[in-house]
């Protein structure tokens, strides 16, 4: 990408899937990078770990050259993409701390399938 400000260019993490699929929906939508179903589906389950890269990534699959784009277009696209590796950082922040309830029905599937001297072993195990 030829014009990058050194906030974006260097910013690393994760995107979540939900975010990259909005990021995707508003980059077709508003811009017309309509990217092909397999494309949409890496850069939804394997993100780019950068805004930058994953910038790139969207102008290559639709045939671009990021070097070579449109300034303000690059400048528009790379925006997008920031706020939402924006938006799935402060997500991500938020649940850290949350810890998930425990799935009493998978417990209790697991219960029923494990033999009784297993179970009992397992028990006096965390319990020492």
């Amino acid at each position: 990408m030829a014009i990058r400000s050194s906030r974006t260019s260097d910013a690393a993490g994760l995107i979540s899937v939900v975010e990259a699929r909005r990021v995707l929906g508003v980059l077709c939508s508003k811009y017309g990078f309509c990217l092909p179903p397999l494309w949409n589906a890496r850069l939804e389950k394997n993100p780019p770990r950068s805004v930058a890269k994953f910038t790139d990534t969207v102008f290559r699959a639709e045939g671009f050259d990021p070097a070579t784009a449109d300034s303000a277009l690059s400048k528009s696209i790379l925006a997008e993409v920031q706020e939402g590796f924006e938006r799935s950082a402060r997500i991500m922040e938020r649940n850290r701390n949350v810890v998930p309830a425990p799935n009493k029905q998978l417990q209790r599937t697991v219960m029923d399938k494990v033999p009784n001297h297993i179970r009992q072993r397992a028990a006096a195990e965390l319990r020492r």
